[in-house]
């Protein structure tokens, strides 16, 4: 459970896995709780060890004076603003910017900060959430899959959902549910790959499971981890996709535990301040 006084937040898992997607649902619904409002940051296209307050004083529109360094006019300019730095993609610069974190910090009592990272910064603020791949099918033992337990899987809702609504048209029974799971399992249940591979499952027919096992490959290669093509392909009989549950999205629960996280750290700066 995320604490009450929590300043530091970093939300951690696997690439694909939706870290920054669920981090920005975060900052849309905390919008008006901080006084000074909320700052995304993307780290990604930085490298060297030393730059996260150019990046901090770019992004917040930070005039740096001759005389200044970026760190000092990064402290001076937040020491009184209560706001939320979410700093995307910061394993680059783990090696040298996590205590520029913590110095940030300690000198700005207002400020609240959210990373994505693959790693953990290892500071004292700091409270680690770990968002792990949606559940996939274990692989399958027969070739054909049991319909009604492969639609369980928050992996296969979410392909089956996006694929629908790429414009898929294909029958969904027992042989294209195995193909199905095959390529959620393939995937390691990651959203960014099964979505990728959905997107471009849709073929005119008889060309479904070529597309399916280039769409996984694809798809695999994209999140970072090897190329894969499914072991069952799908067909198309030309039908629309039965219709499946609302897909269990694995990031509502962790947006309204972060939420809560924010609102508690919020009411706190205000009783402090009074």
């Amino acid at each position: 459970m995320l604490l009450q006084d929590a300043r530091l937040v970093t939300v951690t898992g696997p690439g694909g896995v939706g870290k920054t997607r669920l981090c920005l649902a975060v900052l849309r619904d905390v919008a008006a709780v901080f006084q000074d409002g909320t700052v995304f940051v993307d780290l990604a296209p930085f490298t060297a060890l030393d730059s996260l307050p150019h990046a901090l004083t770019a992004a917040l529109s930070i005039v740096v004076r001759s005389d200044q360094t970026a760190h000092d006019a990064l402290h001076v300019a937040l020491r009184g603003r209560t706001l939320l730095l979410f700093l995307d993609s910061f394993e680059p610069l783990l090696a040298g910017a996590a205590q520029e974190v913590a110095t940030l910090l300690a000198a700005c009592p207002g400020v609240t900060v959210l990373v994505t990272s693959r790693a953990t910064l290892r500071l004292r603020w700091e409270h680690v959430f770990t968002l792990a791949p949606l559940e996939a099918p274990p692989p399958p033992e027969q070739p054909a899959a049991d319909l009604s337990r492969v639609l369980r899987y928050p992996a296969v809702a979410l392909f089956l959902d996006r694929a629908r609504a790429a414009g898929a048209r294909f029958l969904l029974d027992a042989h294209t549910a195995a193909a199905v799971a095959a390529i959620c399992t393939r995937l390691d249940g990651l959203p960014l790959a099964l979505e990728l591979a959905a997107s471009r499952a849709a073929a005119p027919a008889g060309r479904v499971a070529g597309a399916a096992a280039r769409a996984a490959a694809a798809a695999g290669e994209r999140a970072g981890r090897p190329a894969a093509a499914p072991a069952v392909a799908l067909r198309d009989d030309g039908l629309e996709l039965q219709p499946v549950e609302a897909r269990r999205a694995a990031s509502v629960p962790p947006v309204r535990r972060i939420q809560r996280w924010l609102d508690a750290r919020r009411s706190g700066c205000r009783g402090r301040r009074r």
